[in-house]
């Protein structure tokens, strides 16, 4: 995937009927710029992804051998967004964070709470990290 179709998808979650019914609740009337999403080669041992506020999106090179958890890690950078842009206080994975979540993706919230590493997902993150292994865990 490239950066591009990072955005692109970013900008599809953003402008689902539920997101834009929760950001009206918060008396956001101006539609969300999509956030600029770019791809760095890592984020972090453990992070597949960050969020800066509402107009940034830096993702994981090593996330990106999965397709599925890639969508699901910008789902939950999504919510990061919303949470953010409607002003909610809490902890970074907290409850109002986990309500945003289930506004965006209302069936796969509870995988998108946090990514699910995986074989092929290890395999590249450890070009990165040799000195982390989650599959060992």
């Amino acid at each position: 995937m490239y950066a591009e179709q990072l955005h692109q998808y970013v900008g599809q979650v953003l402008a689902r009927p539920s997101v834009q019914q929760f950001i009206t609740k918060y008396n956001i009337t101006n539609k969300p710029n999509t956030p600029y999403v770019t791809i760095v080669p890592s984020c972090g041992a453990l992070y597949a992804a960050q969020t800066y506020g509402h107009i940034l999106i830096e993702v994981s090179s090593w996330l990106l051998v999965d397709k599925k958890q890639t969508a699901s890690v910008l789902r939950h950078e999504c919510a990061h967004l919303v949470h953010h842009m409607c002003g909610l206080s809490g902890p970074t994975h907290g409850p109002e964070f986990t309500r945003v979540l289930q506004y965006i993706c209302e069936d796969t919230w509870e995988e998108d709470k946090f990514w699910q590493p995986n074989d092929i997902i290890e395999k590249a993150r450890q070009k990165f990290h040799p000195e982390f292994n989650l599959m060992r865990c």
